[in-house]
């Protein structure tokens, strides 16, 4: 894989994850049953996660409120909450982590003129993206 193709993957990652969190609010402001203006301020002052929790606290008590409560539908909305919280946090790991340009290590000890221990010890970071080795010394801006 290129660091380009890398980065196209973290970046269709948060994309895709932004359009699952504005489906968690529009479904906070339709349970809310109320001024959605008002539900999205207040929507707005919760985490991530906090919002998840209310909406399965409200679709729990709307499913609950039902003549005839769809208790299957009321657990599979739960587990996918939990789901998304899940996908929530592995988001916020790649959006928190600290990236370094991509490197390519065969490269980098050739032109170098590294070689055997000293190329190892220079290029001992792991790159979160890849899982190839990096060094913060030998990093170059991307192309």
């Amino acid at each position: 894989m290129t660091g380009q193709a890398a980065y196209h993957q973290l970046g269709t990652f948060i994309v895709n994850f932004q359009h699952a969190e504005a489906a968690i609010d529009k479904i906070l402001v339709i349970l809310a049953k109320a001024d959605s203006e008002a539900v999205r301020i207040l929507v707005n002052e919760l985490e991530y996660s906090q919002r998840l929790k209310t909406a399965d606290v409200l679709l729990a008590r709307f499913v609950d409120l039902q003549r005839k409560p769809d208790l299957p539908a009321k657990a599979a909305f739960h587990k996918l909450m939990v789901e998304l919280g899940k996908l929530g946090e592995r988001r916020n790991d790649r959006v928190h982590s600290k990236y370094m340009s991509w490197i390519n290590v065969e490269t980098d000890r050739k032109s170098n003129g590294l070689s055997g221990s000293m190329a190892n010890a220079e290029c001992s970071r792991q790159s979160p993206i890849s899982g190839r080795h990096a060094s913060e010394f030998s990093a170059r801006p991307a192309a």
